[in-house]
C-alpha cells in the first residue's frame, strides 16, 4: 500500500529516542538493512490509533480535526489512555 507522506515533528524523551534508536539500528542488522526509523514510525503510530480507535470510537477513523492540530506546548494533561483520578 503507497500513499502520501507528510512531514511530523515532535519531541519525545531522550531515553525513549534512545531506546528507538537502538532497535532501529538492532532490526537493520539482524532483520533488514533498508528498515528505517521511519518505517518504525509509521508502524508504531498505526497500531497506536487503531488500538485508540478500537477502544473509544468503536474501531471507526475519527474525522479529522477542523483546522489541525493546536501547534505549541499544551498544559498539563491526563494521557488519554490513563483513568482520571
Amino acid at each position: 500500500m503507497t500513499s502520501r507522506t507528510r512531514q511530523l515533528a515532535v519531541r519525545i524523551r531522550a531515553d525513549l529516542k534512545v531506546r528507538v534508536d537502538a532497535a532501529v539500528d538492532a532490526l537493520k542488522h539482524s532483520r533488514d538493512p533498508s528498515f528505517t526509523l521511519r518505517e518504525a514510525v509509521d508502524e508504531a503510530l498505526t497500531h497506536w490509533v487503531q488500538s485508540m480507535e478500537n477502544r473509544y470510537n468503536e474501531g471507526q477513523p475519527w474525522p479529522p480535526p477542523a483546522g489541525g492540530l493546536d501547534a505549541g506546548r499544551p498544559r498539563r494533561r491526563t494521557h488519554p489512555t490513563e483513568q482520571e483520578p
